[in-house]
Order: C-alpha cells, then structure tokens, then sequence
C-alpha cells in the first residue's frame, strides 16, 4: 500500500486529528489530507508520545474512544490529565505502578 491509498483508505472513516498510521516501517502523521513522516521515531510508544505532544500542543481533542488511553498516557508520564479525573483510571494507573516495581 502506498501513502496515498492509506490517506484515501483514512479519509474513510471521519476522525478527529492529526491521525498515527504506520506503512512499511515508518511512521506518519495525518493532517487534513497530508501525510508527514516522523523521522526521528523506531517504535510505537515513541510515536505515541509525539501525538500527545502534538495533541498538548495545539489543544486538540483526542478522539472520543481514545480519550481513557490517552489519559493513561498523560497520567503515567506525570502529565496533567486532559480528559478528566476518573477512579478507576487512577486506581489502573496505582495498581500498574505499583506492580512494576
């Protein structure tokens, strides 16, 4: 699949943006109906991190379904939480801590 097809196969169902997709080992950002490589991410949990960069940054809504993952992520690197404060995303978020150490 080129970058192309993978924009138009996107544009196929509505979200909100910037958009992560992976192709052929690379990672890219959607916006509007552009793609721009990330060159300086090797995997996905770095990646991650750029979007909510990017997210924080703008003050973009994350996506409705994505919005607990997101908080997990803000919440575990010591982020304010955007996406309310929730009991169970921090009793997850204790719990996880706790059992890593």
């Amino acid at each position: 699949m080129s970058v192309p097809e993978a924009i138009n196969l996107t544009a196929q169902h509505p979200a909100n943006q910037p958009l992560l997709f992976r192709l052929q080992e690379q990672y890219y950002l959607k916006v509007d109906k552009q793609a721009i490589r990330i060159s300086n991410v090797s995997c996905l949990c770095d990646a991650n991190e750029l979007l909510v960069k990017i997210h924080y940054i703008f003050n973009f809504d994350y996506e409705y379904e994505l919005k607990p993952t997101y908080g997990l992520l803000e919440k575990a690197w010591g982020l304010p939480v955007s996406v309310g404060n929730s009991a169970a995303l921090n009793d997850f978020v204790r719990q996880a801590l706790e059992n890593s150490l």
